[in-house]
């Protein structure tokens, strides 16, 4: 799997696409570890949260946050608090 990013510029963006050219300006392969890590980071955030399945080798920090009052087990997953939510990027950090 790739990811592209196009020119940042609209109208760069324009001119490349009107003249037949690729608006792309990088790429990278997904390996399955980014893939892993940005499911994680990003189904954290949502309200049905990260499968507790997808974190079983994160057990001690799970087990840190959820002390902390960052992370609660709801249905199989975890799930961010509303304090666990102020502080979602570092919550997530601990996961990549």
């Amino acid at each position: 799997m790739r990811r592209w990013q196009n020119v940042c510029d609209y109208r760069t963006y324009i001119d490349r696409v009107f003249s037949g050219q690729s608006p792309c300006a990088s790429s990278e392969n997904l390996t399955d570890e980014i893939k892993r890590t940005e499911r994680i980071a990003l189904s954290l955030r949502t309200r049905g949260g990260v499968p507790a399945s997808d974190l079983k080798c994160f057990a001690q920090q799970t087990d840190e946050f959820i002390a902390l009052g960052l992370l609660q087990e709801s249905s199989g997953n975890f799930v961010l608090t509303r304090k666990g939510k102020a502080l979602a990027d570092s919550v997530a950090e601990a996961f990549l």
